[in-house]
């Protein structure tokens, strides 16, 4: 994942977790956002390897 779209993902992350929700909501929003980072980091990975390829 190259750089803007990196801080595009983590923009989008922090402006999603200051918006005024629900306490019941708050847990999914938390779980979403590790399930993003690790998607993140997995698809980091396989880009490093296309670019090493």
């Amino acid at each position: 994942m190259d750089d803007t779209a990196y801080s595009a993902l983590r923009k989008g992350a922090a402006a999603y977790l200051h918006l005024d929700l629900p306490l019941e909501c708050e847990a999914g929003v938390v779980e979403n956002l590790t399930l993003l980072e690790k998607h993140a980091t997995v698809l980091e990975g396989y880009l490093s390897k296309a670019e090493g390829e």
